[in-house]
């Protein structure tokens, strides 16, 4: 894919308890490749518009009934997904809880899946397809997405605060934190931190926080950060530079170099971009 498909656009206002921002990929010509997606920490809501995407987890290709989708967190899932034809996709990425926050959706629930939104939720399908089934070609999709989701959020969103708290820890120490100082912080246990953060955010806030740590240095690597990623590096205990080489390649499947310079310049925008800005 060429670099730039996807445009992000930031939530703003209202939404921004809940999604961290939109990608919106319109292919200016016809696309055929093949990508494996890496964990990100979040899930996604998203719609396919047109193009046609094909999704293998685990040996199982995945049949999607129709264009709305939940994509769940990433973990030990091997995930390879085939664009091909002129794609246009719409997604929002969730904050940690804004999945259960705003759909009342568990992330545990569609952990390592792609998943039909008529499977988990056939009431929000059916208010999908009436309002998003046919875009006016006229009208900004993000701006229809988002008023879509704005007016879906709930008076009641559920009590989250301790699973925020530990999520916004991870984020800020970028992902250095460990999960007992987290308990102490928020005087919880860690046995209580554990299930409902699994629970609701879809995977263990010590899986999470290597999700940050190993996203935060993808990040440093295509901005050059050197100091940043060698500070990194021994803060996370890593002896040497081989033994950090070695842990992003078994996380990614594959070495740091491989995935800067393969074509996967929308998993960059995803995973990179993501939290070099949030961190400056």
């Amino acid at each position: 894919m060429q670099p730039g498909l996807y445009k992000i656009v930031p939530a703003h206002g209202d939404l921004s308890p809940y999604v961290r921002r939109f990608m919106y990929a319109n292919a200016p010509e016809p696309v055929d490749v093949t990508i494996a997606p890496a964990p990100t920490g979040f899930n996604y809501f998203g719609q396919i518009v047109s193009g046609s995407v094909t999704v293998v987890v685990d040996g199982q290709k995945i049949q999607l009934a129709s264009p709305f989708h939940f994509s769940g967190q990433i973990q030990n899932q091997k995930i390879s997904v085939h664009y091909s034809g002129r794609v246009v996709h719409l997604l929002a990425e969730f904050t940690p809880t804004g999945l259960y926050r705003l759909l009342h959706l568990r992330g545990e629930k569609i952990h390592g899946r792609l998943v039909d939104v008529a499977s988990v939720k056939p009431e929000l399908a059916e208010k999908m397809e009436q309002q998003l089934g046919s875009l006016d070609t006229d009208a900004d999709p993000v701006q229809v997405f988002s008023g879509f989701l704005r007016d879906l959020i709930p008076d009641d969103a559920g009590e989250t605060e301790f699973v925020d708290a530990a999520a916004a820890l991870i984020e800020k120490s970028a992902g250095r934190i460990q999960v007992g100082d987290i308990c102490s912080e928020l005087d919880v246990s860690e046995r209580r931190l554990n299930r409902q953060f699994r629970d609701i955010v879809g995977i263990a806030p010590k899986y999470y926080a290597r999700v940050v740590q190993m996203n935060t240095v993808i990040g440093m690597l295509m901005s050059n950060d050197k100091a940043a990623l060698t500070e990194l590096a021994h803060e996370c205990g890593y002896y040497d530079q081989s033994h950090f080489v070695k842990t992003i390649q078994q996380f990614f499947q594959q070495r740091p170099g491989e995935f800067l310079d393969g074509e996967h310049h929308f998993l960059q925008t995803f995973i990179a971009q993501s939290r070099v800005l949030d961190r400056f």
